[in-house]
């Protein structure tokens, strides 16, 4: 008997299934990796100071303390609690709401647009917009945001195409949702509504029957439902309102109406405006209003076009237009504003002609996707720092703070996260107190203060830095170095003259022996001599060797004659190692010389070599 073949409709939904499958990992792939370059900032912070206590502790601290309902927070809470406090498991939310959204993303181009190609080209978009994924990994509730905003459209639209109640009441359910995550979702409400009193207005001037009516009349009916559900929520939110008005006053954005919120500081402007245009396209403006000219052309041919004009541009106008009388834009308040604008740059882009829609898709999602890193936030590494101090220290090493900001609470966070295993802190302590510690982590977030070089210039003579992790930048500054002694306090004379203060294996690999030797120089030399590092056997016989001048740093190459008196000099070495070593135990030994004749210099003890280490090989 043959085997029976699939249907052609098991076939498609097979591989839509799979094409599904294969977007939701490549979305993970992606949100994952943005994780990695996004730090902590003070309002992610909060979310975690705000969930501290009990789960009540947490509603009553919200409602009586801060402005912010209380849904996300508590999800937040039980999240925490489940999973563990750690930052990126508290990102891990935030990338499972903004899944769902990539996928309803799908959904609805496929659907509102009958094309799969439309639906993946706007998951795709969206994929790689900068203010997407900016808010998409952030702690906060703007991820659960985006997610319900674009599933209250989907609700809204089924509830509007064929007014099942199923289709009403999940709508209602999910705005009054929206408004316990985050009061200003009530923007994508005000404009669905808008949507709706337009088609009513069409409806019923068209004159196209009673049936279309029926289909949207209703609206007001589940907007008192969500009102009705979220209506134990009204004392606090007039409280929270009274708080919000005394806070945006002290602050001086309060706007005309006295009303606002403290983090608003952005006008209604030209400016403004040119920002959130910047940062929704990845400063590619002129390729998106292209797309969405494209768009314009194909309004007629769907009838959720309108909806997604509304979602992708009529939330940020609505906000801006109230902004002129209370302060309440921020760009991260219309967010969900850009899943609408990916759906209209994926409907302007499928409209091209198909030979040329791919080939256009694709270059627009690559050049979003190279924009995309330029306009993510820049914000001080801090996890990045510390990991790599926790990585390089070593026992004894202190971490000395020097500037003026030891009660930043987000660098505490990441301290206690991050730097671990070095109890040896310090705020501010004077370079003295620190000339017996070999190695000393100078940090500071003020590197130009003249204090804080003069702190700097103290310390360095004596303790050199070997690395440096960070940065000073239009964006942010904040630098740590080590800065490191030579091992030996008293050096090992070469011919009475070339003081040798010590060596540190820093690495044995499988082809070479990378060390670093420390000289430092009282008087001039005449001569300039030739310094060698041998690799010896148990028998002495020589096995591998490195010679020549010095390198400081493994760079600027300083003849023994140009060595400046009381200047440390970090001379880095790379010994090479045979293919093949037999077992045993090596000895590194150093060794100078006249390179015009071979004659070794001894030392004061009349050796001419000095053990640096025993290095065991082969094995």
């Amino acid at each position: 008997m043959s085997a029976q073949r699939d249907h052609p409709s098991q076939t498609s939904a097979k591989l839509t299934l799979l094409f599904g499958v294969f977007l939701v990992l490549v979305a993970l792939s992606t949100l994952i990796a943005v994780t990695h370059v996004t730090d902590l900032h003070h309002d992610e912070h909060l979310v975690y100071r705000f969930s501290e206590g009990t789960l009540v502790e947490t509603i009553q601290y919200l409602a009586f303390q801060d402005v912010h309902p209380p849904l996300w927070f508590s999800s937040f809470w039980l999240w925490k609690n489940l999973v563990g406090t750690g930052e990126f498991t508290g990102r891990l939310q935030a990338i499972l709401f903004a899944l769902l959204t990539i996928s309803l993303v799908y959904r609805l181009g496929r659907e509102w647009f009958r094309s799969w190609v439309t639906g993946a080209l706007a998951a795709a978009v969206l994929l790689t917009n900068a203010y997407f994924l900016a808010y998409a990994v952030e702690i906060r509730p703007y991820s659960a945001g985006m997610f319900l905003a674009t599933l209250s459209m989907l609700l809204f639209m089924g509830w509007l195409k064929t007014g099942r109640w199923r289709y009403g009441v999940g709508y209602a359910v999910i705005a009054a949702a929206m408004l316990y995550v985050h009061y200003f979702l009530a923007f994508v409400l005000v404009a669905q509504t808008l949507y709706w009193l337009i088609q009513l207005v069409s409806a019923t001037r068209s004159g196209t029957g009673a049936r279309p009516l029926r289909r949207v009349w209703p609206h007001p009916a589940m907007l008192l439902l969500a009102a009705a559900l979220w209506l134990p929520m009204l004392p606090v939110f007039v409280s929270q309102v009274n708080v919000l008005r005394q806070l945006a006053i002290e602050a001086g954005n309060a706007a005309a109406s006295g009303l606002g919120t403290p983090a608003t500081t952005a006008a209604t402007n030209l400016t403004t405006l040119t920002r959130l245009v910047t940062l929704a396209t990845n400063g590619l403006w002129p390729l998106y209003l292209a797309a969405l000219l494209l768009a314009g052309l194909a309004r007629k041919r769907y009838r959720y076009t309108g909806l997604t004009w509304w979602w992708a541009l009529g939330i940020p106008a609505i906000s801006l237009v109230i902004n002129i009388w209370a302060a309440v834009y921020t760009p991260r308040y219309v967010v969900s504003m850009v899943v609408g604008l990916a759906l209209l740059t994926a409907l302007g882009l499928s409209f091209l002609p198909r030979r040329w829609m791919l080939t256009a898709g694709a270059l627009f999602v690559i050049a979003n996707g190279l924009t995309a890193s330029q306009h993510l936030p820049q914000r001080i590494p801090y996890r990045d720092i510390f990991r790599a101090i926790s990585a390089s220290a070593l026992p004894g090493d202190v971490i000395a703070f020097v500037d003026g900001n030891t009660d930043d609470t987000v660098k505490r966070w990441n301290e206690a996260a991050y730097l671990t295993g070095l109890p040896d802190r310090r705020d501010h302590p004077t370079p003295e107190s620190l000339e017996s510690v070999r190695r000393v982590w100078f940090i500071t977030g003020d590197l130009f203060a003249p204090d804080v070089e003069a702190w700097f210039r103290a310390l360095e003579p004596t303790h050199p830095v070997q690395t440096v992790l960070g940065d000073c930048n239009r964006q942010w500054c904040y630098v740590a170095q080590l800065m490191e002694a030579p091992p030996l306090t008293e050096p090992i004379v070469f011919g009475d003259v070339l003081p040798f203060y010590g060596a540190d294996v820093d690495a044995v690999t499988g082809t070479s022996i990378e060390l670093r030797l420390w000289w430092r120089v009282d008087a001039p030399l005449s001569a300039d001599w030739s310094i060698g590092v041998q690799l010896l056997d148990e028998t002495g016989r020589l096995v591998s060797q490195q010679d020549g001048p010095i390198r400081h740093y493994g760079i600027d190459t300083v003849q023994t004659s140009q060595l400046q008196p009381g200047k440390i000099y970090m001379d880095v070495r790379s010994v090479p190692l045979p293919a093949s070593v037999p077992e045993g135990t090596y000895r590194l030994v150093l060794v100078v010389y006249q390179p015009w004749d071979g004659t070794r210099i001894t030392t004061g003890d009349g050796s001419d070599m000095v053990e640096l280490s025993q290095i065991p090989l082969g094995q």
